[in-house]
């Protein structure tokens, strides 16, 4: 798990979408709290198609 965290962060600041869409679970849920500060998602959003 420890590699896990480090190579999706560079991913997204690298721009390697494509290769952070292959890591990830076809059942994958994303969970956004933007701590009040900025507007958020209100509900999850689940599956690849939709988190990518």
């Amino acid at each position: 798990m420890k590699w896990f965290l480090p190579r999706v962060a560079h991913r997204l600041l690298t721009g390697q979408l494509q290769e952070l869409v292959d890591v990830m679970a076809p059942a994958v849920v994303l969970i956004v709290d933007a701590g009040g500060v900025a507007p958020a998602a209100l509900a999850s959003v689940h599956g690849l198609e939709l988190v990518a």
